[in-house]
């Protein structure tokens, strides 16, 4: 087991007869992520801790053989990183235009998507989900 943060990499040496399979996967007492099937006797998996509570992860090899689960096993355990929270938008603006709003902001560390909230003055509350771009009228 090697790497730290969002990237990691499982080396592993699987010995074993034709129609033998090795799957290997992470858990936690909340958590479950298959991670990869080993390919050939030996390598290495790269891969990116399933969300979830920061804490002890386990990982586990679930041995076929020709597709009926044989055994489980683990091989591995590491600490898995606290979630990333997204920080605030910067760069907010806001212009008006006649009736329509032209609102733009610059990026905000760790989101993947933005969902801007508006509130009119008649207390409405108006949902819409913007995606990855950072601009909507």
């Amino acid at each position: 087991m090697a790497g730290r943060g969002a990237t990691r990499r499982l080396a592993y040496s699987v010995s074993g007869r034709p129609g033998l399979s090795v799957t290997f996967a992470e858990r936690s007492s909340r958590t479950y992520h298959l991670l990869g099937r080993a390919a050939g006797a030996h390598g290495s998996l790269r891969f990116t801790p399933a969300a979830g509570a920061a804490g002890r992860r386990t990982i586990v090899a679930i041995v076929s053989d020709d597709g009926v689960q044989r055994e489980t096993v683990t091989v591995a355990s590491y600490r898995a990183p606290a979630p990333v929270t997204p920080t605030r938008v910067r760069d907010l603006r806001v212009a008006r235009h006649g009736r329509r709003l032209r609102i733009g902001f610059g990026t905000a560390t760790g989101a993947s998507s933005y969902l801007l909230t508006l509130r009119t003055s008649d207390r409405r509350r108006l949902l819409r989900l913007i995606g990855r771009a950072r601009h909507t009228r």
